[in-house]
């Protein structure tokens, strides 16, 4: 393992348990800096959209002071289809890509997360990318709270 890669996966962990902190730390629910989308109610047209590795959420524009704050701010806004509130739990990073917005050279990795509502019946993984830019957008069957 190369040193520049070795450091990524070292501080790949290091967001991870800041992550974990920082999900339950008080005060933890605060507005987003910008709203999320035109229309907070719109969902992908696709049930691929946020499910797949190939299609993840594009939280990198929403204006959190971090990468993980973004990621933040898109969770706590998300809802499932009545606006029930999002539990979520982070299950790693995971599916390198090719990005110019990564920590280290030119390539990032998506956060995988399994995400659950009251009156769901399994709970389901979505992929965010915390790097690039894109309208985040509520994968099929959700949708995000004003």
């Amino acid at each position: 393992m190369t040193g520049a890669r070795l450091a990524f996966v070292l501080l790949a962990l290091l967001v991870a348990s800041l992550q974990s902190a920082c999900s339950t730390a008080p005060g933890a629910m605060r507005a987003p800096a910008k709203p999320l989308v035109t229309n907070p109610h719109f969902a992908s047209p696709t049930g691929e959209y946020g499910f797949s590795e190939s299609n993840p959420i594009l939280v990198g524009s929403l204006g959190g002071n971090s990468p993980v704050a973004n990621e933040h701010l898109y969770l706590r806004r998300l809802r499932g289809p009545e606006g029930q509130p999002v539990r979520y739990e982070r299950l790693g990073s995971c599916c390198e890509f090719p990005s110019p917005n990564g920590l280290f050279g030119d390539s990032a990795l998506l956060d995988h997360y399994l995400v659950t509502y009251d009156g769901l019946a399994h709970p389901l993984s979505i992929y965010l990318d915390m790097y690039d830019p894109g309208e985040a957008r509520a994968p099929l069957g959700f949708t995000l709270a004003e």
